[in-house]
């Protein structure tokens, strides 16, 4: 008997072994499933330890995460830049919109837009034919239109100023002015109140008003069509263009119009951030979620046959407060998508999400510090340019990131701060090659320039 329970042990015993083991190693499966977030922007990233490794992006199951705010940064005084100064710079603080082509920065209040020459430190030296604007053009201080749009197209400023009718100062009319960034002339195209959102096609100028959409030759300044019913929503217009159509898109509808009649060819409802275009397809950033903080997702449409499929899975976002900083690029083969606190980037083929770089997460902007980040990117090919706004609590001094990033990767391949007063930027000028990030300390001001690479 004894000889018997022997035998049935060892096999018994052999069994307990096994089911020890396996439920070992069900619990350490279990640790590595627990320790994969469901989200890369959730991944958990160790804390700056100050070496070389703190930019790597972490990454996960579906796609490379980079916690910026963990990121050490450097004095830009040690990076690679040449620093102009500028006479009397002002602060960007108290300008909404800066835009900048042709070593000639723009900044723009409410009524009043300053000219400075970046790469020499200088203000002013527009010329015009123009009278009444000569003296400004000059010192590069002219007035404008409070309640118009502006922008810089094919090396061409648009805006809206009060110019005099005949020789009577007092008596005045709004007009639509041209800048040539080039050779720094303004000149007058034709009477206009304002507009909303403008686009250009080689000498064709596309103006949208909330009484009409029209046409104008740029070369004879003659209306070329006209369509009345002007455009729909005043909720961030904007007007994109494909190979053949205007694309007009804002918060509250899309709609598509002939380049060459203005006829409507077809409209969509929905919540528009940005407009990408690519030949005769066209992209919309569109904010898909009824309720909540919202959810973005990129949907293609074709200029002539509409919507057509939705592209990427709906990425939920944190609470925006500046919806203008929403946009959607698609750069050499990638969809660029900025929120405020982050970018996260698509392959334009496969639409696979390849990476994400953030402050906190894209869901959540909460980085557990003292500090608000905001975000404005510019992309070349290969890399992107992104100037990042930490605002402080009533405790803490605010300060200014600088960043370049590897655009396929994401990797954070140089990170600088410029300080704790007034920034703007990044301005990629591809007529001189450079990229350019303002900053305002006091009564100094600089520009900090490189080459774009």
């Amino acid at each position: 008997m004894l000889k018997k329970i022997k035998i049935l042990t060892y096999p018994l015993m052999l069994l307990f072994i096994l089911l020890l083991l396996s439920a070992c190693g069900d619990d350490d499966t279990n640790e590595a499933e627990k320790s994969e977030p469901d989200d890369p922007d959730t991944a958990d990233v160790e804390e700056d330890t100050g070496n070389d490794e703190s930019n790597k992006s972490v990454t996960t199951g579906e796609a490379a995460f980079t916690a910026l705010e963990n990121l050490e940064a450097t004095a830009i005084t040690d990076g690679d830049f040449e620093a102009v100064m500028i006479e009397e710079g002002p602060s960007p603080n108290n300008y909404y919109h800066s835009i900048a082509s042709n070593g000639l920065l723009i900044m723009e209040d409410n009524d009043t837009s300053l000219y400075m020459d970046y790469l020499e430190g200088t203000w002013g030296g527009l010329t015009t034919s123009i009278e009444s604007l000569e003296s400004d053009a000059e010192k590069g201080r002219i007035t404008h239109s409070n309640n118009s749009y502006t922008e810089i197209l094919d090396e061409k400023y648009y805006f809206i100023s009060s110019l005099p009718i005949g020789d009577n100062e007092f008596d005045r009319e709004n007009a639509l002015l041209e800048l040539d960034m080039e050779s720094r002339e303004i000149r007058e195209i034709l009477p206009e109140e304002g507009f909303n959102t403008i686009a250009k096609n080689g000498d064709t100028l596309f103006v949208g008003t909330d009484e009409r959409i029209y046409a104008i030759d740029l070369e004879t300044n003659e209306i070329l069509w006209e369509n009345d019913d002007g455009i729909s929503s005043s909720w961030f217009p904007q007007f994109s263009l494909t190979d053949n159509n205007i694309v007009f898109s804002s918060w509250e509808i899309l709609e598509v119009y002939s380049q060459e009649t203005g006829e409507l060819i077809y409209e969509d409802e929905g919540f528009f951030y940005d407009v990408a275009t690519d030949g005769d397809m066209f992209y919309g950033l569109m904010n898909v979620s009824d309720y909540g903080d919202g959810e973005i997702q990129i949907i293609s449409f074709h200029e002539e046959d509409g919507r057509q499929e939705e592209l990427t899975e709906a990425a939920p976002i944190d609470h925006v407060y500046d919806e203008n900083n929403v946009t959607l690029d698609l750069i050499n083969n990638r969809f660029f998508v900025k929120v405020e606190n982050g970018i996260l980037a698509y392959d334009a083929s496969s639409y696979d999400h390849l990476w994400t770089d953030a402050y906190g997460t894209i869901d959540d902007q909460d980085t557990n510090d003292d500090f608000s980040y905001y975000m404005y990117s510019a992309y070349s090919d290969d890399y992107i340019y992104i100037y990042t706004e930490a605002l402080g609590s009533a405790s803490t001094d605010s300060k200014n990131l600088f960043s370049v990033l590897d655009a396929a990767t994401g990797e954070v391949l140089e990170h600088y701060h410029l300080g704790s007063d007034a920034a703007a930027g990044p301005f990629l000028d591809e007529a001189t090659g450079k990229v350019m990030i303002y900053y305002n300390e006091g009564d100094t001001s600089t520009a900090y320039i490189r080459d774009i690479q």
